[in-house]
């Protein structure tokens, strides 16, 4: 659960289909590249080096947002115009490219880039994928988390 197969200059790129349910206030999403892909993340957090796209109600978003982190500075987030919906499906591409600084995210269709500079995971970082879906509820006992780290590598 904590196989790190790709390193973060070798430009990594995910796609990812899902489908909301009947609440989406009620989750927080975190589709990422991050050195630690079988921790227990949170939305937004500095501490880890990451990059991907979120989008977390709790604290304000209205749309999916593109992230990342150096593991002590997060990048200002970037806007994704998609504002998720019930019952609604979404095809998410990633595209990070080290080299130029940048994390490109395609939603349906809509497309936005951050560009993260030195708040990007380093060049020689060891890197895997990771989606989060935490369930919130009156507190944190009563969040639940699922990590999906189940990946199918191709080569371009």
């Amino acid at each position: 659960s904590n196989d790190k197969w790709c390193r973060t200059d070798n430009d990594p790129s995910f796609s990812i289909r899902f489908k909301t349910g009947a609440d989406v206030d009620a989750f927080r999403f975190l589709m990422c590249v991050t050195e630690n892909p079988g921790g227990d993340h949170d939305a937004d957090e500095p501490s880890l080096k990451y990059a991907g796209v979120r989008f977390n109600p709790t604290d304000g978003d209205t749309k999916f947002e593109i992230h990342a982190s150096d593991g002590s500075t997060a990048a200002t987030p970037v806007e994704v115009n998609v504002t998720p919906a019930a019952d609604a499906v979404y095809q998410i591409k990633v595209d990070v490219n080290q080299a130029a600084g940048t994390i490109a995210a395609d939603i349906n269709g809509t497309t936005a880039t951050l560009t993260a500079g030195v708040n990007m995971p380093p060049a020689d970082e060891y890197i895997a994928m990771l989606i989060i879906m935490y369930a919130e509820g009156g507190g944190s006992e009563d969040r639940r988390i699922w990590n999906f780290i189940s990946n199918k590598l191709t080569a371009e």
